[in-house]
């Protein structure tokens, strides 16, 4: 479900697996603050006395569990905006006590929560941290690694203002983000370049990345590329000043 694009209907199967799993879910308001206050806590602490330092847990099960949380909290990122907050920070403060010699996505995720930070309002400072943390994590031998920190570091860049290519993905390298199956981030990362582009008056590359966002759909079955690309055209078209076509656009995507 996760990979096809179908992110809302995937969050209750990854709540049943965590389960089996043994993972603690609060179900109320109390606990599920209180579970955050630690969680963003440590996570904190972690990112500014603890450098670069490295977990060291190795239980039975933890790289699953750490899989699992990372994935529920992107596909809550556009389906549930006030749960992925307490699960983004939840997944990222399980990560960081993994050995991230050992969980492939130790990269992804602390790069991940560099761009919640980033997109969320909430501190160009410490998603600029967590972006370099991701940095030490990339590994030569997986250029998804590469491919990951780039599309965050986009997200993280064009939020604090920077609007230039320092970040950019080319062909080559977002081929083996897909071949690699890093669908959610291409559809991030396409999204926002796009925006980047029809804000500055480049309308034709925007253009072509919300072509590419089709893409994703029409070639690899990932359904919600298609909500994105809708959404950045009908944005595209107002900027032209093309308010018909933009309100069919619109209208389109809320359908």
């Amino acid at each position: 479900l996760f990979n096809t694009g179908n992110l809302r209907e995937s969050v209750e199967h990854y709540d049943a697996s965590l389960s089996l799993y043994g993972e603690w879910l609060p179900k109320s308001t109390v606990p599920l603050w209180l579970k955050f206050g630690v969680d963003i806590s440590g996570l904190l602490l972690w990112l500014f006395a603890g450098k670069h330092r490295a977990g060291s847990r190795d239980r039975s099960g933890d790289l699953a569990v750490g899989e699992m949380l990372y994935q529920r909290a992107l596909a809550e990122n556009p389906t549930d905006p006030t749960r992925y907050v307490f699960d983004t920070i939840a997944a990222c403060r399980y990560v960081q006590k993994l050995d991230s010699r050992k969980f492939v996505y130790a990269c992804e995720t602390t790069a991940t929560t560099g761009a919640f930070f980033s997109f969320g309002g909430l501190s160009n400072e410490i998603a600029r941290r967590f972006l370099d943390e991701a940095s030490h994590l990339v590994r030569e031998e997986r250029s998804v690694d590469e491919f990951w920190f780039r599309a965050m570091g986009t997200v993280v860049a064009c939020h604090a203002g920077d609007w230039s290519s320092r970040y950019d993905i080319d062909d080559e390298l977002m081929d083996r983000g897909l071949r690699a199956g890093r669908l959610w981030a291409a559809d991030t990362y396409l999204g926002m370049v796009a925006e980047r582009c029809y804000r500055q008056g480049r309308f034709d590359a925007a253009d072509a990345h919300i072509a590419r966002l089709r893409t994703l759909q029409s070639d690899y079955g990932y359904d919600f590329a298609v909500s994105t690309a809708t959404a950045h055209e009908a944005f595209a078209l107002l900027e032209r000043g093309r308010l018909d076509q933009a309100r069919v656009a619109m209208q389109t995507y809320y359908d």
